[in-house]
């Protein structure tokens, strides 16, 4: 049996990570995620000049296990159009185990 390695029942303000990604769109600085193995904060860096939201992930807690991976490294986000106070990004780029993936709008 697999014991937990933190305590995560009493930890408030969790949300899951499309909560917390939509959240950073709606312009929130930070928020802090759970996704059923690990708990993280995710941190928002705005840089104007290139229109772009860089999403840290920091205080990576592993529940499950012991090891140090982090597999998510970050997320960015490319914008394009606002609707609604949504500003809609036009390129996702996810690093995720040490590659790149890349969403676009059609």
């Amino acid at each position: 049996n697999e014991i937990r390695r933190i305590d995560y029942n009493n930890k408030i303000g969790l949300k899951d990570p499309l909560t917390s990604f939509l959240e950073i769109l709606l312009r929130k600085r930070q928020s802090r995620t759970i996704d059923g193995r690990r708990t993280y904060l995710m941190r928002a860096e705005l840089n104007k000049t290139n229109n772009l939201i860089k999403i840290n992930i920091e205080e990576y807690k592993n529940i499950w296990s012991d090891h140090k991976r982090l597999d998510l490294e970050y997320i960015e986000l490319f914008q394009s159009s606002s609707i609604n106070n949504l500003t809609l990004p036009s390129l996702i780029k996810i690093k995720f185990k040490g590659i790149v993936y890349k969403i676009t709008k059609n």
